[in-house]
């Protein structure tokens, strides 16, 4: 799927980033109590502010993909609970919690709401084509933000999404070969079982972990 240092397979030039609607954060509101006092209404802690905003990405994934999900339209998850509409939303997204998904997860130590949020990127990425298309050219442009002196190109400006993935998959794999550090991941990234997007987020990760090693190394 990927050959040291030749064009990246076709399956990862296949490109914004999908961003699922976040439950709307509280703000400090001031409300005249009887006696005419003004009272600070109370801030949800970080974990209540964690539960809204998983409430509100299922949510918000199950209305994009309902089609997919058996015994669901628009009309049910309306009549539905949050609760129950979250529920049935993880039961329908444990079929695309894959061996190189957990693999990622695990290497990236991320938060539970970030961890659901890469399984519905991961569903996505397999339901619809677009959204896959969207999520890879979305994780491409990440990681030229995060590592713009390894990946990015004057030149990316004139590419087509295509060509600029492309070609920035091949400098990061360039980049991890000549640290010795892309055969840790070549069976990964190899994995078509993986979509897209997930294997160029490992490659990110990759490169973010050499990074961080060569610092405490220097």
């Amino acid at each position: 799927w990927i050959q040291r240092p030749s064009r990246p397979h076709p399956s990862m030039c296949r490109g914004t980033t999908y961003n699922a609607r976040h439950a709307a954060q509280q703000t400090q509101q001031y409300q005249p109590s009887r006696a005419g006092d003004r009272v600070l209404r109370a801030q949800p802690s970080s974990r209540e502010k964690e539960r809204q905003r998983l409430t509100a990405l299922l949510l918000s994934f199950l209305r994009r993909h309902h089609q997919h999900v058996p015994g669901m339209s628009q009309e049910v998850i309306r009549r539905q609970s949050p609760q129950e509409n979250q529920r049935i939303a993880l039961a329908f997204l444990k079929q695309f919690a894959t061996s190189p998904l957990k693999s990622h997860l695990d290497a990236a130590h991320l938060s539970e709401f970030r961890r659901t949020k890469e399984l519905v990127h991961e569903a996505m990425a397999h339901l619809d084509r677009n959204s896959a298309e969207e999520l890879a050219l979305g994780a491409v442009l990440d990681g030229v933000r995060e590592f713009s002196e390894i990946l990015g190109s004057p030149d990316h400006q004139h590419m087509s999404d295509v060509d600029r993935t492309s070609d920035v998959v091949r400098r990061a794999i360039s980049w991890l070969d000549e640290r010795g550090r892309f055969e840790k991941i070549e069976g990964f990234l190899s994995n078509t079982t993986a979509s897209t997007q997930l294997r160029i987020k490992r490659l990110m990760l990759e490169i973010r972990r050499t990074l961080k090693e060569e610092r405490r190394g220097a």
